[in-house]
């Protein structure tokens, strides 16, 4: 997990910081911010908490979707902190996820600062501006 508060890592495609430091108020909980602002809320000691109000809607679109508990299989489009990939992979143990970001950088960058669990089934890529995507084709479980 996240031992530094402070960790940033600098982004190429929009020149920007991103940061991930701990949240105060959530046991747990983790805040990445990019250029100084809030993108994303993970709580790794419980990703079925989910902090921002569009995100819950779109997990409960998901449990919509299919069955409680149920697998599915998910495309993330700008994955900030993979806040909904481990949402799903908690309700829904066993779902093939693939979470596409535009920084190449930032998902190596959360999943070297808040690795996903180990039974984690997630392949994440990046896709920059003129370029195909490109494929780190590496399961988050391969990180912890």
């Amino acid at each position: 997990m996240a031992d530094t508060p402070d960790a940033s890592r600098f982004l190429r495609t929009t020149g920007q910081h991103a940061a991930i430091e701990p949240d105060e108020f959530t046991e747990g909980g983790f805040v990445l911010s990019i250029g100084g602002a809030e993108q994303s809320h993970v709580n790794l000691a419980d990703p079925s908490d989910i902090f921002y109000e569009y995100l819950r809607r779109i997990g409960h679109v998901v449990d919509l979707a299919a069955p409680w508990g149920e697998p599915v299989t998910a495309l993330h489009l700008g994955a900030g902190a993979l806040t909904l990939a481990r949402y799903i992979q908690a309700t829904r143990p066993g779902s093939v996820q693939y979470a596409v970001e535009l920084e190449r950088e930032l998902l190596d960058f959360v999943l070297q600062q808040l690795p996903c669990p180990t039974a984690h089934s997630c392949t994440p890529s990046s896709a920059t501006r003129g370029t195909p995507w490109r494929s780190c084709r590496r399961s988050c479980a391969s990180t912890s």
